[in-house]
């Protein structure tokens, strides 16, 4: 939805012979890996093929089907099909790696060995053998030891309250979490690098936002480590293609990226910086808040509500107007309500009005919810299409637009410290 504009302003000396003659710098790019603020997923199985699928001719006794998200195409999203059987040493995998329904085709199977945490694979693109999405499964995530009890027991089985989360969340109601049964799955979707500017090292990436092997794609972004020194976030670093950002009085903007992700390239340029954000606004970025300009077709959405109706958002035009994508699967979506409820009934709908984004598995368990929590305010359908209009990553995300129309600030869940600051 928004084109993603950062100003960035540190105070970096640059050298001028880095850029000279060509006035641009070219960054490598050789590292893989997922973006900093990338959530934990939970990849959930069931015993049997959500989807007609063809089976090697061999004994699937105890046999575990997984979905992964590959990419969103057209007419809805394009799924990566796989299979497990338990062995002596470990699980096999098949994978459905060209993407035709049919595990017999793809090779050999892999070994997930019990001595491993991670295994990763690939699936090439259709459209070029090159362009390669890599995902990465594990039995145990990266984390330690005291946050780690919360997700896992100590045999491995994921603890009763995620197993209840992410089975509603896969609509798998047989799931229970036992060990074996799922995997901590990422994509590795971040090719990063690092570059000398003046005396500071600066992280830099290139996230394929669409997840199709492609880094140069049009919802595609450039990352730089602000303000987080080290770290390449989705919500806080994001630069457009085409957008300008700064480098204390140096502007800059992306030149030529590598489709394959192995460099980019900035250009100083003349250009005015994308977006002029006044004091606030950067305290806001540094805080790790994103600021964002708003492209004026959100202003065209007309979107039907959950009960039938449509929703112009050009009616809300002129006031606070939080954007909140949520679902009832969601705990932390439903962990904020009291926080948008209270929102709500401290201010009057002429100062801030709330209009939510439903991401729904089972609408009747929403709209329980809903009721049980007196939101008055709009629920509007989340289609693919919209999500990927609003370049939602994660739920819940927040976005609230500033009176003027123009500018807006994203976070993820909203706390109400949080949202009285940004009123303000």
């Amino acid at each position: 939805m928004f084109a993603t504009r950062i100003y960035l302003s540190s105070l970096f000396i640059l050298l001028g012979c880095q850029f000279m003659p060509a006035q641009v710098l070219r960054v490598d790019l050789p590292r893989l890996g997922s973006i900093d603020d990338e959530g934990l997923h939970v990849s959930v199985s069931t015993p049997k093929p959500t989807m007609p699928l063809v089976l090697p001719n061999i004994d699937t006794v105890g046999a575990r089907f997984y979905s992964l998200f590959y990419t969103r195409i057209s007419d809805g999203d394009l799924l990566v099909y796989f299979m497990t059987i338990p062995t002596r040493a470990g699980q096999h995998i098949f994978i459905d790696t060209n993407l035709n329904n049919d595990l017999r085709d793809d090779g050999l199977p892999h070994l997930f060995p019990d001595s491993s945490n991670s295994f990763i694979f690939q699936v090439a693109s259709p459209r070029d053998p090159n362009a390669l999405t890599r995902f990465l499964l594990q039995r145990r995530p990266d984390l330690p030891e005291s946050s780690l009890v919360h997700f896992l027991d100590v045999n491995g089985n994921l603890q009763p309250r995620q197993a209840r989360f992410w089975a509603a969340a896969a609509s798998a109601s047989s799931f229970t979490g036992a060990r074996g049964t799922f995997f901590f799955d990422s994509r590795l979707s971040l090719k990063r690098g690092s570059t000398q500017i003046g005396s500071q090292k600066q992280e830099i990436g290139l996230f394929d936002y669409n997840n199709d092997g492609f880094f140069n794609g049009k919802d595609d972004v450039l990352l730089v480590d602000f303000p987080h020194p080290g770290k390449l976030e989705y919500f806080a670093c994001s630069i457009a293609f085409d957008d300008v950002f700064a480098f204390d009085t140096l502007r800059l903007t992306v030149s030529n990226a590598d489709p394959y992700g192995r460099w980019v390239e900035l250009a100083i340029t003349s250009k005015p910086v994308s977006v002029f954000k006044p004091t606030k606004a950067e305290n806001l970025a540094r805080d790790g808040f994103t600021t964002t300009a708003i492209d004026e077709a959100l202003w065209a959405l007309q979107v039907n509500s959950i009960e039938g109706d449509t929703i112009a958002l050009s009616h809300f035009r002129g006031r606070f107007l939080l954007l909140n994508f949520w679902g009832e699967w969601c705990k932390p979506c439903l962990d904020e309500i009291p926080v948008l409820v209270k929102a709500s009934a401290d201010h009057s709908t002429s100062l801030l009005q709330i209009v939510s984004f439903l991401k729904s598995y089972d609408i009747r368990k929403a709209k329980d919810v809903i009721r049980a929590n007196h939101m008055t305010w709009p629920q509007l359908v989340l289609s693919d299409s919209l999500e990927s209009f609003f370049r939602i990553r994660g739920y819940p995300t927040n976005i609230l637009i500033r009176p003027d129309g123009k500018y807006s600030v994203l976070t993820g869940a909203i706390h109400k410290s949080t949202l009285e600051m940004l009123l303000q």
